[in-house]
């Protein structure tokens, strides 16, 4: 299967909408297969697209999941999203941003969840620099 940008954008921003915390700031765990397919971050997807870009989000270390061993990615427990993947999140989060980084994906023709990142990284330092006049 393709790595799908959009998918795994809106798959981590869906993870990051619905994942409560409880009352001693612990966020609740979390299964894939409880995803609602319905919600307008993911219905332009099957649930087995989502599936995989779970699996990439786990294995690039943006989210925490249980032990997956012998696991399907649609029975991963994710218990939260990492340091790393909230970076992550507030690098895509913007459309503009966003959309400068798949163009520039798109450009280069290199499409990995860590080239993804160093591009989302590469444009929000592009857009501070603009903004505080470096």
């Amino acid at each position: 299967m393709e790595l799908n940008i959009d998918c795994l954008r809106n798959t981590l921003l869906y993870i990051e909408k619905y994942q409560e915390v409880d009352f001693s700031g612990v966020p609740d765990r979390m299964c894939a297969k409880n995803f609602d397919e319905t919600d307008a971050l993911l219905s332009k997807y099957n649930l087995d697209t989502v599936y995989y870009h779970v699996k990439q989000l786990a294995d690039s270390n943006l989210i925490a999941i249980e032990s997956n061993k012998g696991k399907s990615p649609k029975q991963y427990i994710i218990l939260d999203i990492t340091p790393k993947g909230h970076e992550f999140i507030e690098n895509i989060k913007s459309d503009t941003v966003y959309n400068k980084v798949k163009e520039k994906c798109t450009k280069i023709g290199i499409l990995t969840v860590n080239s993804i990142q160093q591009i989302a990284i590469g444009v929000a330092t592009e857009l501070i620099k603009s903004q505080i006049s470096l």
